[in-house]
């Protein structure tokens, strides 16, 4: 089965795959532009994060983000509610019975996890790439890191949050950057020259990702 099957069989809304889809095509250009091509798995990582926010549907605000026949999706983000119960234990029942491989799933597991106080390991760097690749995109495309996270935290402060939930996302950023920065260094091409154009490209070979 390819992407677009598990997207159909898991009713995956449109706007929602094609953020992943988006997540996925960084993490293929960082992949697939690895100077020691022997420490990261490309089909790895795209295949993990086409899937990594499948339970995203759990959550999402339809007020801020309209969608076409939102009431269907309405009933979508119900039975996911009722057969799942939160949208981590929906990506990961999702990924296993898809049949992604541990490590994998241990990715995805981790992400969520993964913050200023719980960085990620040179010695793994596929979870570098990945948890990177989330944050390279907004609700209107690929963009910046810094821009991500300059937006993330404006709408925290638009919303009210604490000065010290605030002061978080910031830490995060300055976490982001330096991340950045030795990704940098293990690549063969402009981080920041990974863009909305390199998505139809990827769309192209999305189908040589067998699950």
């Amino acid at each position: 089965m390819n992407i677009f099957g598990i997207y159909s069989k898991y009713m995956i809304p449109p706007n929602l795959q094609e953020h992943m889809i988006r997540v996925a095509t960084v993490g293929n250009a960082v992949s697939s532009n690895w100077k020691k091509d022997s420490e990261v798995d490309v089909a790895r990582i795209a295949k993990t994060l086409l899937v990594h926010d499948t339970g995203n549907i759990l959550f999402f605000d339809f007020k801020t983000f309209p969608i076409e026949n939102e009431d269907h999706w309405r009933k979508v983000q119900t039975l996911f509610r009722e057969k799942y119960g939160d949208d981590h234990a929906a990506v990961m029942t999702i990924a296993k019975e898809v049949g992604l491989d541990d490590k994998s799933l241990y990715i995805l597991d981790t992400m969520p996890k993964t913050d200023f106080e719980h960085q990620i390991p040179d010695d793994q760097p596929e979870l570098q790439i990945c948890w990177y690749s989330d944050f390279r995109v907004a609700p209107y495309g690929i963009t910046t890191l810094s821009k991500r996270f300059d937006d993330l935290v404006q709408r925290r402060k638009k919303s009210g949050y604490s000065k010290n939930k605030i002061q978080r996302w910031i830490k995060m950023k300055e976490y982001g950057v330096e991340l950045e920065k030795k990704l940098q260094e293990k690549i063969s091409i402009q981080l920041n020259s990974i863009s909305e154009n390199d998505v139809n490209g990827f769309k192209k070979k999305i189908g040589e990702f067998k699950y």
